[in-house]
């Protein structure tokens, strides 16, 4: 993954920290929500750092 843009780290730490509050809301949810959860921020951020170069 290339250097990331200010924006896009803002965008990436406030998907995460969502997920970590749902995650301690919710300590049942599975490995696999949380995986698919981490793929969406990751293409999430590569969809925004096309978006701008």
């Amino acid at each position: 993954m290339p250097l990331m843009t200010d924006r896009t780290l803002e965008v990436v730490i406030d998907d995460l920290n969502i997920l970590i509050l749902e995650i301690e809301a919710n300590p049942g949810t599975s490995s696999w929500t949380i995986r698919m959860a981490l793929k969406a921020i990751v293409d999430k951020a590569n969809k925004i750092e096309k978006e701008t170069a």
